[in-house]
């Protein structure tokens, strides 16, 4: 764990914040739809944490993520 990770978990900021609720609907929609999926488009993916995560836990095969 390093000390990011850590922080996450006691700081609160706005992204931080915004991450914990979109992230549980994310997971909610994705369980919905057949898995894994072969190819995800993510356009405006931030730091590409949510594409990380969902090739992690085999939601997708392979992520095309984009940000401005």
């Amino acid at each position: 764990m390093n000390l990011r990770s850590i922080l996450r978990q006691y700081v609160y900021t706005q992204n931080t914040i915004r991450y914990r609720v979109e992230w549980a609907r994310l997971v909610e929609a994705w369980n919905r739809i057949p898995h894994p999926v072969e190819n995800l488009f993510d356009g405006g993916a931030g730091s590409g944490e949510y594409c990380r995560r969902l090739m992690a836990l085999g939601y997708t095969r392979k992520v095309n993520c984009i940000e401005f």
